[in-house]
């Protein structure tokens, strides 16, 4: 398994990447840990617009994070990724993909399980709608459970955060890690 602060690196480029997707108005609806590709460098690169849709047309508009999109019936759609709104109604949003971000992270936390192993479709909406979570590993710090039960798997999507308060957030996390390095403050008198 990669350490926690690396894997908090890949998922704050992610949680960039979706950001910026989110500003231009366009909904993975499929974002995965299969459909992140890693460079040799640890650089992560969203992949796989298959099920892509272009809701706005505005880029770095403050409504972007508001809209919608309602998917056909007969698509196939990733359940298992998938939050309760766009379960129930195939209704998408920003809030939607933070969910699924929530399982991405989830997946790298977890070596790579597979969502709610053997639960079948059905098994999933009445797991998710009942209140249940996903259980996180137990090394995962406090921080990244606060995050992804308070602001990725809220049941309501307003609650959930935006992906520029997820980066925000994960930033955060970035520089407390550094921080237990024990550097040395000094300061200088400039003369």
């Amino acid at each position: 398994m990669i350490p926690e602060k690396s894997a908090t690196q890949i998922l704050w480029q992610i949680s960039d990447g979706m950001e910026y997707l989110a500003s231009l108005g366009i909904l993975h609806k499929d974002l995965a840990a299969r459909n992140i590709l890693l460079s040799q460098r640890l650089e992560a690169k969203i992949t796989d617009f298959g099920l892509a849709t272009i809701t706005a047309t505005s880029s770095c508009s403050d409504e972007t994070s508001k809209f919608t999109y309602e998917a056909p019936i007969q698509r196939r759609l990733p359940l298992r990724w998938m939050a309760p709104e766009a379960l129930k109604n195939r209704s998408f949003s920003e809030a939607s993909e933070v969910w699924s971000f929530g399982i991405l992270a989830w997946e790298v936390f977890s070596k790579g399980e597979i969502p709610y192993g053997t639960f079948d479709g059905n098994d999933i909406l009445e797991y998710i709608l009942a209140g249940n979570r996903l259980k996180i590993p137990e090394k995962v710090s406090e921080d990244w459970k606060t995050l992804l039960l308070k602001n990725c798997w809220s049941e309501k999507k307003e609650a959930r955060a935006s992906f520029k308060e997820i980066k925000s957030k994960i930033g955060a996390f970035l520089e407390s890690q550094t921080l237990s390095y024990g550097y040395l403050i000094t300061t200088f008198d400039e003369k």
